[in-house]
């Protein structure tokens, strides 16, 4: 799965992509969240309850499956005006 990190948290992770295999128990966009958190430093200090996520280019919820997904895209909430 090809997870693209936007913003602050391309800047925290040090890239703004990047290719993963992941594990089997990460079946929704907020348990890959976790996962990401858990992986290392930079995931726990980076990702929050706040993380808007996209799959396959559609916005998603901490629920939405990612069975079959290809893409995952992460970023901070954003405002504009």
């Amino acid at each position: 799965m090809r997870i693209e990190y936007f913003a602050k948290f391309r800047e925290a992770m040090g890239r703004s992509a990047e290719d993963v295999a992941l594990p089997t128990a990460v079946g929704s966009a907020g348990m890959l969240v976790e996962w990401l958190r858990e992986r290392d430093e930079a995931g726990h200090a980076t990702f929050d309850d706040s993380v808007l996520i996209a799959v396959d280019d559609v916005m998603a919820q901490a629920d939405t499956s990612l069975d079959g997904a290809t893409s995952v895209a992460l970023f901070p909430p954003m405002t504009g005006g």
